[in-house]
């Protein structure tokens, strides 16, 4: 019963967190701490195109640094998915969940930060650490049939990911 309770406040934690940076009516994130972009205009697009391909699906871990990634609680892949229409973008990051937004120009791919639960695990806190760094490094992407790879400013590849069957 203490667990389902713990269970539920960190779902109700995440959910206010997730509400709290959610874009003001410019469409851009306007509360404290928020990252914006002042060089834009209100009126400039943000939103991806649905026919990008990243918005389909969720996406697994299954590459990190160039190794195969390890898994997370529950023996579970990290993960993440584009939200269409929205620039946001979550997942599961080893132990926590995690979200934020993003911004897509082309080839090039950048995260907001992120906003995580803050559950402590037995496994996956280290893939979280690393997931969340390889989020923040990430410049650009490159998309082929069923796999997405993230990569630094230097086009090295951070992390491969594998499109989950729905």
């Amino acid at each position: 019963m203490k667990h389902s309770h713990l269970s539920l406040a960190a779902g109700l934690l995440f959910t206010a967190l997730v509400m709290a940076c959610q874009p003001g009516p410019s469409g851009r994130a306007d509360r404290a701490g928020a990252r914006t972009d002042s060089a834009l205009p209100d009126s400039a697009p943000l939103v991806v195109e649905e026919d990008s391909g990243l918005t389909s699906g969720e996406w697994s871990l299954v590459a990190l640094a160039g190794q195969a990634a390890p898994l997370g609680a529950g023996d579970r892949p990290a993960t993440i998915v584009f939200t269409p229409g929205t620039n946001r973008v979550a997942g599961f990051s080893g132990c926590n969940r995690a979200a934020g937004s993003y911004e897509l120009d082309g080839a090039r791919l950048t995260f907001g930060p992120l906003i995580m639960t803050r559950m402590a695990c037995d496994k996956g806190m280290e893939l979280e650490q690393r997931y969340a760094a390889m989020m923040d490094s990430t410049r650009s992407y490159r998309l082929t049939a069923d796999t997405l790879e993230l990569m630094d400013s230097a086009s090295t590849v951070l992390a491969r990911f594998e499109r989950r069957p729905n």
